[in-house]
């Protein structure tokens, strides 16, 4: 049996000891999931990131309300999967809305949303942590974008809702849906360096959401979440250049959301909310996207879809369901197929998996 460690983060005010962060193992054979612990004390973990180097987990309190948001970490038992509390730090921002680890181990990332007014603070696009063995130390390094896009209803601020880190962990992106960018940070030891000359320009009014590495860490794509399309950036080690927009052609705003692409690199997978639906994309040999289906999400909202490890099986986090949908992807032809398991939850919001290097 194939199985994995696997948590799951909901949009859930704690209120005490309510439960809002769960953990599961996860059979990859059969693509069901056997719950394990939960874990109450931590409002909204809309957003939780594994770190592959040590048995920790962050999570990101997306509360609307607050001015400003948390980064909270956890050890876990990987076995039982029992979670223990270590310590939070602000997200120095509103609306903490993503987390990035970097592939070397050394680094966390966090997006902020941020909807405050302009003028209250704080009101960073991102900031950075330096991880180690201890309790998750405050920022050492921060962002803040200014700007407006061309939507002026979603467009009037920056918006920051990705943090990605380079394959060499020296860059920072983080794609802004208020500035139609993937914007560019130089990341070290004493934090982040703005280096605006190498943003990717999108064009104005598609609002990037999230963004992810092909496996050779050669090219980035891109969900738009305002005009519904999945970018293809080329990406030398330095620079990121913008290659093409793939539409997805629905007659109105839908809200893509996730992204995820294959650990095969075959395959692309956009879930959009309001349509309902998971988008798939063959990956060609230059790269390029070409759509090859679009399935029933399981449920409502799809608010974030997740590939096991392996890539077997894509889970699929319907906020407005009430539940996880679980599917078999098939590695020649990128095919969904419902299994049959779902894991049911309140507001499910993001799933992640451990994958200890």
């Amino acid at each position: 049996m194939a199985d994995y460690l696997m948590f799951l983060g909901t949009q859930v005010r704690a209120n005490g000891k309510t439960p809002s962060l769960f953990s599961y193992r996860f059979d990859d054979d059969t693509g069901k999931a056997t719950p394990l612990a939960a874990q109450g004390g931590i409002d909204n973990p809309t957003w939780v990131a594994v770190d592959a180097h040590r048995p920790r987990l962050y999570a990101a309190s997306e509360v609307g309300e607050w001015n400003e948001g948390t980064v909270s970490a956890y050890d876990f038992d990987a076995a039982t999967g029992a979670l223990r509390y270590v310590n939070k730090q602000s997200s120095l921002g509103s609306t903490t809305c993503h987390l990035g680890l970097s592939p070397d181990g050394r680094f966390l990332a966090c997006a902020n949303y941020a909807v405050i007014s302009p003028d209250e603070r704080p009101d960073q696009s991102s900031a950075l942590y330096v991880l180690g063995a201890g309790e998750l130390p405050p920022a050492i390094g921060r962002a803040r974008q200014t700007g407006t896009g061309p939507n002026a209803q979603r467009q009037e601020r920056s918006h920051g809702h990705c943090a990605l880190f380079s394959p060499n962990s020296r860059i920072l992106w983080v794609a802004d849906l208020g500035l139609d960018r993937l914007c560019a940070y130089t990341v070290d030891g004493a934090g982040l360096r703005a280096t605006p000359d190498r943003d990717v320009v999108f064009e104005g009014g598609r609002g990037p959401r999230h963004a992810a590495f092909h496996p050779d860490g050669k090219t980035i794509f891109v969900v738009h979440e305002l005009r519904a399309g999945v970018s293809v950036c080329a990406f030398d080690g330095a620079r990121a250049t913008h290659v093409e927009t793939v539409d997805m052609a629905y007659p109105g705003p839908v809200d893509p959301a996730a992204l995820q692409v294959s650990p095969d690199g075959r395959h692309v997978y956009a879930s959009v909310r309001t349509a309902g639906e998971i988008v798939g994309f063959a990956v060609g040999e230059d790269r390029r996207l070409i759509e090859i289906g679009r399935w029933a999400c399981g449920g409502k909202t799809p608010r974030d879809a997740r590939l096991s490890p392996s890539g077997r099986h894509l889970l699929v986090a319907n906020q407005d369901a009430g539940r996880v949908t679980v599917f078999r992807r098939d590695p020649l032809s990128g095919a969904l197929i419902p299994t049959g398991e779902e894991i049911r939850a309140e507001r499910p919001m993001c799933v992640a998996f451990h994958q200890p290097r």
